[in-house]
Parts: structure tokens; C-alpha cells; sequence
């Protein structure tokens, strides 16, 4: 079959542990689990979504493979469809960092019962690092992926307690540690982003003082990226 995976997907898929039964929630069409079953990461996989048409096609896929003992597609919401102790790996990729948390409240025994949480955001990934803080899981590995002119954060961790700076958590304490190539780049997307906010609040013709917050908020964080810069 040979599965091709994109960039950002084929990051994630090596994050996998190997020998481990997972669950890719928000699978879509599949790639991540066919590509995992394919190549013996990973000996049986959930592969679950919300909507009927890529879970149908997936379904099907699955069925002519002769893969249905290895991958389970299951059409529903997050984690509800994935039983406690059914799975040791959770991926959960494409979407919001909220919605993603909502995903993992939503279930917290299955979370709980996990031995491994592979989350890449499209946005919000601070609220991301806080929950992982405050849930007691451990980030263990970060990377950083440039596919189609956008930068995309990828978090591994494991349960296990963890203090974060303000700093780490704004831009990821193994990223800070490490600081991979890709790193510099991403720091003057996030400054560019900053000024172009920085400036659309500062156009608001009868500010509040709400904006005048955020106003202060950004022109920190683009003091504090300067800061990082200097380090690379």
C-alpha cells in the first residue's frame, strides 16, 4: 500500500510509541492509523470521527484491506467512543487547542488510563501547555514542523508533574531547551503576527480599557520574543 504521510503528519506518526494500541480522534480519511498499522508501529488502532462520509470511506478502505481486526473505526464524538484501558497512545491533531480540551475533559478516565498524549494545535497551544500542567501530564518532546508557509507545534507527553515558566509556557519549554533549526524562523512569525495584532488594536479609534490591556500584553510578548531571539 505505501502511505505517503505529509510532513506535520509524518512528525506526529514518529512520536508514536511503538508496540502500543493508539486512537486518532478527528481521523478524518485515516492516513495516521493505516500508515501506523501498515508499517507495525502499533499492533491495533481507533481510528474515530465525528463526521459520516470520511469514517464511511475509511470504513471501507479498512474492510479491503482485510484490517479489520487492526483498526477500528468508530463514528462519534472524541473520546466517547474509546473505552478506558482500550488504548494507550491518544493523537489528537487539526483542531483548536479548546476544542481539544474539551475532547479530553470530556473523557478524563480514558485520559486518565492513557500512557501518552500526541496533541498538535492549530491554535491556543498556551491553554494546551496549562492543561497539561494542570492535569499532571509531562511535556517529554516538542517539535516544530514548516509545511505550506505554516509553523505547527507538536507535543508529546506522559503523565507525571511539571512547573512551566510563563516563558516555557508561551513558547514550549523543550523548544526553549533545544531550540531546533526551525525555531528561529517560527519566533519571527509569532513577532510579525504580534505587530500586525499590535497594530489593528492600536487602529481602534475609542480603545477600552480591555484593549488597552491586550495593547500591553502584546508589546510584551514581542519584548520577550527579542529576549528569546538573543539566545539562538
Amino acid at each position: 500500500m505505501n502511505i505517503k504521510l505529509s510532513s506535520r503528519m509524518q512528525t506526529i506518526a514518529n512520536l508514536v510509541p511503538s508496540g502500543r494500541p493508539m486512537a486518532d480522534i478527528g481521523t478524518d480519511h485515516g492516513r495516521l492509523p493505516l500508515y501506523l498499522i501498515e508499517q507495525n508501529i502499533v499492533p491495533f488502532a481507533v481510528a474515530s470521527d465525528r463526521i459520516k462520509t470520511p469514517i464511511a470511506a475509511l470504513k471501507r478502505q479498512v474492510c479491503a484491506l482485510g484490517w479489520e481486526d487492526k483498526i477500528s473505526v468508530r463514528l462519534g464524538d472524541g473520546l466517547t467512543v474509546v473505552a478506558p484501558e482500550e488504548i494507550q497512545t491518544i493523537v489528537i491533531s487539526g483542531m483548536g487547542g479548546m476544542t481539544m480540551i474539551e475532547i479530553l475533559d470530556q473523557c478524563p478516565q480514558t485520559v486518565q488510563k492513557s500512557s501518552c498524549l500526541i496533541l498538535q494545535p492549530q491554535r491556543s497551544i498556551l491553554e494546551v501547555r496549562r492543561w497539561l500542567v494542570s492535569h499532571h501530564w509531562r511535556i517529554c518532546r516538542e517539535d516544530l514542523v514548516l509545511e505550506d508557509g505554516r509553523y505547527y507545534e507538536i507535543l508529546c507527553a506522559e503523565p507525571g508533574e511539571m512547573v512551566l515558566t510563563e516563558r516555557e509556557i508561551n513558547f514550549g519549554p523543550i523548544l526553549l531547551q533545544e531550540k531546533p533549526d526551525l525555531f528561529g524562523g517560527y519566533l519571527v512569525t509569532r513577532k510579525d503576527d504580534a505587530y500586525r495584532l499590535l497594530d489593528r488594536l492600536k487602529r481602534e479609534p475609542c480603545p477600552t480599557p480591555l484593549a488597552e490591556e491586550k495593547i500591553k500584553q502584546v508589546e510584551a510578548l514581542i519584548r520577550e520574543i527579542d529576549e528569546v531571539m538573543v539566545c539562538l
